[in-house]
């Protein structure tokens, strides 16, 4: 995968966690990414927060993204990441809601972006 598609991947990720209905979804809201921020996800569910410095990198990459108009989960499964758009199911409840404890407040903790920054990135 091309430093520029990761790059991608991270900017639509970004947006779709910063959709206004996620925090519809459920209790917990989860963070917020600032404009200038993004979120790299690397195939095996690496994550890294970063802040952008080269904006005319930026603009350019934007000109192929794609926004963001539903929230999407990022599954982890056998040391591989799945983008997956969430959804209501027949219940009533959102899938992100249904499958996960974010009822349990020791989990906030679990939530935040604790993954190894690969290939020299930084957390912000």
């Amino acid at each position: 995968m091309s430093a520029l598609t990761r790059i991608l991947s991270g900017l639509v990720l970004a947006g779709a966690l910063s959709v206004p209905t996620f925090a519809a979804t459920g209790p917990q809201q989860g963070d917020s990414l600032p404009n200038g921020s993004m979120l790299i996800i690397w195939p095996d569910g690496t994550m890294a927060r970063v802040h952008i410095i080269d904006s005319s990198t930026a603009e350019s990459a934007m000109q192929q993204a794609t926004q963001a108009t539903h929230p999407t989960m990022v599954i982890v499964e056998n040391g591989h990441a799945y983008l997956v758009p969430d959804r209501q199911m027949a219940n009533g409840k959102m899938m992100s809601d249904d499958m996960s404890d974010s009822a349990n407040p020791n989990v906030a903790a679990d939530t935040q972006s604790q993954g190894a920054q690969p290939q020299g990135t930084t957390k912000q």
